[in-house]
């Protein structure tokens, strides 16, 4: 009994936060809820791994990401959790090489969302080894490998 309760907790939660991963980005940038943009970013897909459960993309900035500066990350996307199979978790390792010459790491997590024939839009939150968070939204699009979007201040 435990166990399921446990199970179902989890699982209530793991959805809350797809969900409000999801609506946030609506309004978040006009309203103040999202802190200054740090910058736009660009990938290129240098890989993809194909597994039952999840598809991991391994990704490379085409240039630099603001005050990140080049950036190489590797992406997961997770089953989908509805049952059109349109939605689902997202999480990412990411790894920069700052302008000054220092790294930076971040774990980022969040959701992907369908748009439509070979295109996801993904929107996340993450934390860097600076202790700063920051809120992303972009679209990968399997014609292009390509991941395009806007990073933004949390803090």
């Amino acid at each position: 009994m435990n166990r399921l309760i446990t199970t179902t907790l989890k699982r209530t939660a793991g959805v809350a936060g797809l969900l409000l991963c999801l609506s946030t980005a609506a309004y978040a940038e006009g309203t103040g809820i999202v802190g200054s943009k740090i910058s736009d970013f660009s990938f290129k897909v240098t890989s993809v791994t194909y597994l039952d459960d999840r598809t991991s993309l391994n990704m490379q900035s085409t240039a630099d990401v603001g005050i990140f500066g080049t950036v190489g990350a590797t992406g997961t996307f997770m089953s989908p959790m509805d049952a059109k199979g349109t939605t689902g978790p997202y999480m990412a390792k990411a790894r920069a090489f700052r302008p000054d010459g220092s790294l930076m790491e971040a774990k980022i997590q969040g959701a992907w969302k369908a748009l439509g024939k070979h295109r996801w839009e993904v929107k996340t939150i993450g934390v860097n080894t600076e202790g700063k968070s920051t809120f992303s939204v972009g679209v990968v699009e399997l014609a292009t490998m390509s991941f395009t979007g806007s990073v933004y201040n949390l803090d």
